[in-house]
């Protein structure tokens, strides 16, 4: 993710392929709610949305509802797989009350920024959802 140019970016090998999907960047609408706790000594805000993807391949349209605790207080806009974009750093996120990530410890005192590299061709999520529709069919 880079925020200064609104980009976010996954990279992967596929059949053989180093590809970087092109993920968009913000496009999940959160609802912040004025609940909160404590994690790791931090007050954490709860937030919520609803995602709706349609996959190519079952033609099927699956719903997650993920439910995260970010902190305004560590200005950071990410968390893990795709539950970012809030003002604050996410620690705890959870998708549809089975999949949860919980951060153990943060250490801000010594931050380091390191934006690796990548390889590959740049394509769409719509267009890599396309390649694996056609693989499907076969």
């Amino acid at each position: 993710t880079n925020i200064d140019e609104q980009i976010k970016l996954k990279q992967i090998e596929f059949s053989g392929e180093m590809l970087i999907i092109d993920e968009g960047f913000n496009s999940v609408k959160w609802n912040i709610t004025n609940e909160s706790k404590q994690i790791l000594g931090f007050t954490c805000f709860k937030a919520t949305t609803q995602i709706k993807e349609y996959n190519n391949i079952t033609k099927q349209t699956r719903i997650f509802t993920p439910e995260v605790w970010f902190c305004p207080s560590i200005n950071f806009p990410f968390g893990p797989i795709g539950l970012d974009g809030l003002p604050g750093l996410v620690l705890e996120g959870s998708i549809n009350n089975k999949l949860t990530y919980q951060a153990k410890s943060i250490n801000i005192d010594n931050p380091s920024v390191y934006f690796p590299k990548l390889k590959g061709k740049r394509i769409s999520k719509i267009e890599f959802d396309k390649i694996l529709a056609k693989i499907k069919r076969y």
